[in-house]
């Protein structure tokens, strides 16, 4: 395998508060849609007041094509509780807490519209919100029905952030996704606000991702900063970021799928029970079983936690009791897996229980993308030597691009930052 060991960029602090790309500006804010089926989206907005407005979703250039969803409404609660190593942006940290009503965050009024029975297949809508003074337009185009012939491609970005190097990873998918309008879906592998306790940064960092986030449709998977830090417990994640996991057969936001085209997507969680009495195994084994591979030759899985990754900062025991429970659930039933977490590039080889496996044998390829820019550096260092299923590796910040021609061929590329356009890693697959 290859192993690049310079490093490409330096890691940036969050962008201040008070940054033009941060700051509260308008009336309906931090708008986003979730989803990745034809036929159905949740679009998603925040505003200071309990009106009952709702999201009017037209047909682009036909206003007889419009329909008015209403959303469901929430606001909540958070206690501000940052871990010590957060900059130092509030005085809240303690487990005295929730004594100091400083530290009682209220959020803005979640709007959630679930957008069903509207919907058609590759095409183009605008959408306004009936409550906006600030008379903002959006649009996003929904992906092909499934089984259809058309190519579709994913942007794919996992552990973000709201830096400086958040912000090009965004630049970059913004010129392909909504400039170029040559992506058609993004998957974040996870790991989105990094706000760790500190919900205003959930505010931010909706805020400048919203020009991205508005205007194309995204399905994530949560990650331990979704979880684990500072008392998150998936709070905001699930208040601000709802899907369509119902239509899935699922019981739970954290695991679902979907059909786009030619592709099965799947999205598991990595900090909830996998093994085989749990929920998310069950649920798994059935959608696994009934997929059409006719219709949707293609499977792409993503959850946080890699279970093949040659880093030594995040080394393989993170993931290793997730992989002992499932990889052989989806020996033979999945293409390619989608991570985050390490922050840094990988990708493997075909692999199957640690042995380079062709695709034709069930072996899977297995691709880390936890590079998208957060405050956190890049996971330093690498394991040495190389394990022979590691194909290449880099520190480096940026994203991929995941392109399905057909039923037989498709091209990942992933793309740097700091050589906008320039292709540091290529692979075809063929089925």
């Amino acid at each position: 395998g290859q192993t690049r060991y310079f490093r490409r960029g330096g890691a940036s602090p969050d962008l201040p508060l008070d940054h033009p790309a941060l700051r509260h500006s308008t009336f309906v804010e931090q708008v986003h849609v979730t989803g990745g089926r034809s036929d159905s989206a949740v679009i998603t907005w925040i505003t200071n007041s309990s009106s009952l407005g709702g999201v009017k979703v037209c047909e682009a250039g036909n206003d007889s094509e419009c329909q008015t969803f209403s959303p469901k409404n929430e606001a909540f609660s958070f206690l501000i509780d940052p871990p010590t190593y957060f900059p130092d942006e509030s005085p809240c940290k303690g487990s005295d807490n929730y004594t100091n009503p400083d530290c009682y965050y209220t959020s803005g009024v979640v709007h959630s519209a679930f957008v069903r029975d509207f919907l058609k297949p590759a095409t183009h809508y605008t959408y306004t919100f009936s409550d906006d003074i600030d008379n903002q337009d959006f649009s996003f185009t929904t992906p092909p029905a499934p089984g259809s012939d058309n190519p579709i491609t994913f942007a794919v970005v996992g552990d973000l952030g709201q830096t400086g190097n958040s912000s090009e990873t965004i630049d970059g998918i913004y010129a392909r996704a909504v400039t170029n309008k040559s992506v058609d879906l993004i998957l974040h592998a996870g790991d989105l606000a990094y706000a760790d306790g500190f919900a205003p940064r959930w505010d931010s960092y909706g805020r400048m991702g919203q020009k991205l986030w508005a205007n194309t449709i995204t399905s994530y998977t949560g990650g331990n900063h979704e979880f684990s830090n500072s008392g998150e417990n998936w709070a905001n994640y699930k208040a601000r970021y709802p899907n369509d996991f119902e239509l899935a057969g699922s019981d739970s936001f954290l695991w679902y799928s979907y059909d786009a085209a030619a592709v099965h997507v799947i999205s598991l969680c990595s900090y909830a029970g996998f093994d085989e009495k749990s929920l998310q195994y069950q649920w798994l084994k059935k959608d696994l079983e009934s997929i059409n591979r006719t219709n949707t030759p293609w499977v792409v899985a993503m959850w946080h936690t890699p279970w093949y990754t040659s880093n030594a900062h995040h080394p393989r025991s993170e993931g290793k009791e997730m992989m002992d429970a499932m990889e052989d659930l989806i020996h033979g039933k999945v293409d390619i897996v989608f991570n985050g977490h390490v922050h840094a590039y990988e990708r493997s080889h075909p692999v199957y229980h640690d042995e380079l496996t062709p695709a034709s044998e069930g072996g899977i390829t297995y691709i880390t993308i936890g590079d998208g820019g957060n405050r956190e550096e890049f996971a330093i260092p690498w394991a040495d030597p190389q394990p022979d299923w590691s194909a290449i590796r880099e520190f480096a910040y940026g994203f991929g691009e995941l392109q399905i021609y057909n039923s037989t061929t498709a091209t990942w590329r992933w793309l740097r930052n700091d050589e906008p356009g320039t292709v540091g890693d290529e692979f075809v697959f063929q089925r």
